[in-house]
């Protein structure tokens, strides 16, 4: 039984933060399928966070937003349902061509509603609001 390319992805980017924490001393794992988070961490200090992870293969051009790393923050089969913000604690966006990880706490990027953003643009510079570079640790 082979897995989807989607699930792989999404597997490699999982595993990545989970190496990014454990070499910056931050104790990590990944979580069981089904929750809405992929990786626990554990620093010592404050306790148990809550991460989701959202990965993203290479850059694209979107309309007006031109080489940028867009990354959903829906979840489930098909990016079908919102997340709620009170249901993880951080969101790790994955690079995965620059083998790289940023980290924003969930209060960055949440609705009014109570939900998470649906989308979020990186771009390298420029005056953008989401820049690689800027959100690098927990």
């Amino acid at each position: 039984m082979s897995l989807s390319q989607e699930l792989q992805i999404g597997k490699a980017g999982e595993h990545l933060v989970c190496c990014d924490l454990i070499t910056q001393g931050i104790s990590a794992f990944l979580a069981d399928q089904g929750l809405p988070y992929d990786v626990v961490i554990d620093d010592g200090v404050v306790g148990l966070r809550r991460v989701s992870v959202k990965t993203c293969t290479k850059k694209g051009s979107y309309g007006k937003a031109k080489e940028v790393y867009r990354f959903s923050l829906r979840s489930a089969k098909g990016a079908s349902r919102t997340i709620r913000a009170d249901s993880v604690d951080y969101v790790a966006f994955v690079f995965l061509d620059r083998r790289s990880v940023e980290y924003l706490p969930v209060s960055e990027i949440t609705s009014p509603d109570g939900f998470l953003k649906q989308c979020i643009d990186f771009k390298e510079g420029g005056g953008r609001k989401y820049v690689i570079g800027k959100f690098s640790t927990i």
